[in-house]
């Protein structure tokens, strides 16, 4: 993680499916409680046996993730895109791209 990771913006998480029908100042608590973080290319962000990972909820605001399931099945996360999202079960790796 660097220090140059942003907070997104409220107009930002008011776009997102997860936030859309909620409030300017309910927008605002969410913001204000995130924490920024950065990853490296092939980075594991989340792991099936971490529970740690699981317990939290990362959106992504530039670049992509691939998640990665036991099967070997790849989908693509994109900017705006959530780990709420992902489309693979709990046998999944998200990987930094």
């Amino acid at each position: 993680m660097t220090p140059k990771a942003a907070k997104p913006d409220v107009e930002l998480l008011s776009d997102i499916g997860l936030f859309k029908d909620l409030r300017p100042a309910a927008l605002r608590r969410i913001r204000a409680a995130m924490q920024p973080a950065q990853f490296e290319a092939g980075e594991v962000i989340m792991a099936k046996d971490d529970a740690a990972s699981w317990a939290r909820f990362y959106l992504l605001l530039d670049g992509t993730a691939d998640v990665v399931t036991s099967e070997g099945q790849t989908a693509r996360l994109n900017p705006g895109d959530t780990s709420e999202r992902s489309p693979c079960s709990t046998d999944s790796r998200a990987r930094r791209r």
